[in-house]
């Protein structure tokens, strides 16, 4: 069987359960509890939470994206912001003043330029994960 034919997505496994799998994961959204040692568990917990919900629901996403400060900005932040809603991200870029080194233009432009079966591996990627599964030489 050709690796192609053996990746298979959850919905095309059985398409009834994506949406019950989606809210039983979104009840493992982590409240912010204030606690300054805690944030990055926050803000990674929940970034990972809304690029996972992205690709059903992106309202939803939106709504999963942690709420904090700047300072509090995890480095998966920009891409669940961009998943979640990809018209505001670019928007968003456009409004921005320049920055000496554009290195948040050249993230979106990476995230405009990869291919939507790419995307698992770039959120994986940017959580910091590596998937026993996928080899590097493969992309």
């Amino acid at each position: 069987m050709s690796r192609a034919k053996r990746k298979k997505r959850a919905e095309q496994i059985d398409a009834a359960l994506v949406r019950e799998c989606l809210w039983r994961s979104v009840a493992l959204r982590r409240p912010d509890n204030g606690d300054p040692q805690e944030v990055w568990r926050y803000m990674t917990a929940n970034n990972a939470l809304a690029m996972a919900a992205a690709r059903y629901d992106g309202k939803l996403a939106e709504f999963l994206l942690p709420s904090a400060p700047i300072e509090w900005a995890s480095r998966e932040s920009k891409l669940a912001e961009f998943l979640a809603n990809p018209q505001r991200a670019v928007e968003s870029a456009e409004k921005a003043p320049k920055a000496k080194d554009d290195r948040e233009l050249v993230q979106l432009i990476g995230y405009l330029s990869t291919e939507p079966d790419h995307v698992p591996r770039l959120i994986f990627n940017s959580l910091g994960m590596w998937r026993i599964d996928v080899e590097d030489i493969d992309f």
